[in-house]
């Protein structure tokens, strides 16, 4: 039997580890503002300066046109780093709302959190409602950490049939596999991902269970000739 003093000392880790990881995302978002600041005020004098090019070759024969295009070419480049940054303060926005998340988990303050599976709810299941598997402050709230509304389905799904002994096994298995690799936990959780309720994601599902099959020569062909297309006009 674990020492009485496991379990807070367990979550006294978990917080310290999870306020760690939010503030090095916070420390990083700042400097990231500030780069992001300097990307735009950049981009916009690059432009402006491809501009007054632009505006001094056709008045004067001292100006040669193709100048502009080491400003417009720094401006193409920024553009390209400036993404990159916007990128990186997204996932830096993600991870602070994924450590807040767990540190609301830790201070019993999820009630409030997204989703709550309203609309799995079944009046007529047998034990739904007495067990407040689905709404505000439901198991189904408490549990999900789902990123699409395939994972969201799922769960629901597992909450309403009962397991067979050999899958609680193997989730309990799985659960004690992802208890300490906190790392990959938060990868995932990082991952852009969003449920979007208008698209049914099982069909997406369904399509990657197939069986591979080569398309037809006449299809290929035609996918091919569009390719061109596109890239044409």
């Amino acid at each position: 039997m674990p020492p009485a003093g496991e379990p807070t000392a367990s979550l006294s880790t978990a917080r310290i580890e999870y306020q760690r990881r939010r503030d090095g995302f916070f420390i990083e978002l700042q400097r990231l503002a500030k780069f992001d600041r300097k990307l735009s005020l950049t981009r916009l004098g690059l432009f402006l300066v491809g501009l007054g090019f632009a505006a001094l070759s056709m008045n004067s024969t001292e100006v040669a046109v193709w100048w502009c295009a080491v400003p417009f070419g720094l401006f193409a480049v920024a553009i390209v780093r400036h993404e990159r940054v916007l990128r990186r303060l997204d996932r830096c926005r993600r991870g602070i709302a994924y450590h807040e998340s767990n540190l609301d988990r830790l201070d019993h303050r999820w009630q409030d959190s997204q989703p709550r599976g309203e609309r799995y709810a079944d009046e007529q299941h047998p034990y739904e409602l007495d067990l407040d598997l689905f709404g505000k402050g439901s198991l189904f709230q408490l549990l999900c950490r789902a990123r699409t509304r395939l994972g969201e389905d799922t769960l629901a799904a597992w909450l309403r049939k009962a397991a067979s002994s050999s899958a609680i096994d193997f989730r309990q298995r799985a659960i004690n596999e992802l208890r300490g690799r906190i790392e990959l936990r938060e990868a995932l959780a990082l991952l852009p991902a969003e449920v979007h309720d208008s698209i049914d994601q099982s069909l997406l599902h369904d399509w990657a269970s197939r069986t591979p099959r080569l398309l037809s020569r006449t299809l290929l062909a035609t996918a091919g000739l569009l390719a061109v297309l596109a890239i044409v006009t």
